[in-house]
């Protein structure tokens, strides 16, 4: 079995880490997509932003110039 989490690594990297590693101890394989608009992550995920961003067609440059994290998320 496997669970994805996708969060907000820069605002809620700590609750997503301990989710995750709950997950594992369970015996679960995770990934962890960040998603996190503006800050860096807290951890390295398996999946970046950048290639979350990329994927939407945009980039972080981009998503950073607003500077609202409203309009960003």
């Amino acid at each position: 079995m496997a669970a994805i989490l996708i969060g907000t690594l820069d605002t809620k990297g700590d609750e997503v880490a301990f989710v995750r590693d709950l997950l594992r101890n369970a015996g679960l394989d995770t990934l962890v997509i960040d998603v996190g608009p503006l800050g860096p992550p807290s951890f390295e995920p398996d999946i970046s932003r950048d290639a979350v961003l990329r994927a939407g067609g945009t980039s972080a440059a981009e998503v950073a110039q607003s500077q609202d994290r409203g309009e960003a998320v």
